[in-house]
């Protein structure tokens, strides 16, 4: 499974409050780029999938409150096919 997080400029909205980042879901460290990905098994792709796959609007990603000081983010979770 592949965590994708890319951080939520300043300027743009979001109708949602921030959700609080799951502790029990590794944060990737964003650089410069904005986003960031990591691969994930076991339980802690169990929790990012409890954690964050949910969200009330389709085709919109979940946001969250980084724990680091990545701050407002966007996550999303996807499951690999085998050859990545």
């Amino acid at each position: 499974m592949r965590l994708v997080t890319a951080i939520l400029s300043p300027e743009a909205t979001h109708k949602a409050t921030p959700q609080a980042w799951p502790a029990d879901v590794p944060e990737p460290s964003i650089g410069q780029t904005g986003c960031a990905t990591v691969d994930l098994t076991g339980s802690q792709a169990a929790a990012a999938v409890a954690h964050l796959s949910l969200n009330p609007e389709p085709g919109t990603w979940p946001t969250y409150r980084g724990r680091t000081n990545n701050g407002i983010v966007r996550a999303a979770v996807r499951y690999l096919l085998p050859h990545e």
